[in-house]
């Protein structure tokens, strides 16, 4: 069973890069269920995972490289590519698993922690330099960004707050960042108070 919560990050501690990594790559056969195929240095597996999102099944098994090269070409959509750094979390035994994304999805920075039981993850608080938790939101895992073609680019939302006392109060701004291709920007948008935005998919 994988207990795990994940949360964006845009500005990680400096020292969070002079923690040990592995540098990962992998693809999707399947997506309902998750079936996954991974290289993680020298070594590679074959992931099942079950339906969740905080909470769900998960199985590892051993692959040759000449397995994993016979299914990476077999897999839907793009390869994701990715440093993982490993950092333990001070007065804890948690680890923080910082997944630093390459290739189509360079600049996304995303901060996973596994817990022994639901109780210790919902009872979690994170790091002041973590952002969002995106625990809950299915459409940022990482199967579903590995879904998303050329022809998208993803508007992730980080944080909003109220406009000055000058402007309307009815308003918002909010922060988002697109992720297109290898290029990250960042733009502002008032939006009505009642619009719930965490996510959009805009075609491009």
């Amino acid at each position: 069973m994988e207990i795990e919560r994940k949360y964006l990050v845009t500005d990680p501690p400096r020292e969070c890069f002079s923690h040990p990594f592995r540098t990962i790559e992998q693809a999707y056969l399947c997506t309902d269920p998750v079936v996954r195929i991974r290289r993680e240095d020298s070594e590679y597996y074959l992931t099942y995972k079950g339906r969740g999102l905080l909470a769900r099944e998960e199985y590892n098994l051993p692959l040759h490289e000449a397995a994993y090269r016979h299914l990476l070409p077999k897999a839907d959509g793009i390869i994701l590519t990715k440093k993982r750094y490993r950092i333990p979390l001070d007065g804890t035994s948690l680890v923080i698993e910082l997944d630093v994304f390459s290739g189509a999805y360079e600049g996304l920075m995303l901060a996973e922690v596994e817990f022994p039981d639901e109780e210790a993850a919902l009872a979690f608080t994170p790091p002041v330099w973590f952002g969002r938790d995106v625990t809950c939101i299915k459409v940022l895992t990482k199967r579903s960004c590995e879904k998303m073609s050329s022809h998208f680019f993803t508007a992730l939302f980080l944080q909003f707050s109220f406009l000055s006392s000058a402007a309307p109060r009815s308003k918002y701004y909010f922060f988002c960042t697109y992720f297109k291709q290898s290029r990250v920007t960042a733009t502002r948008i008032m939006i009505p108070e009642k619009i719930n935005c965490r996510l959009v998919s805009i075609p491009r």
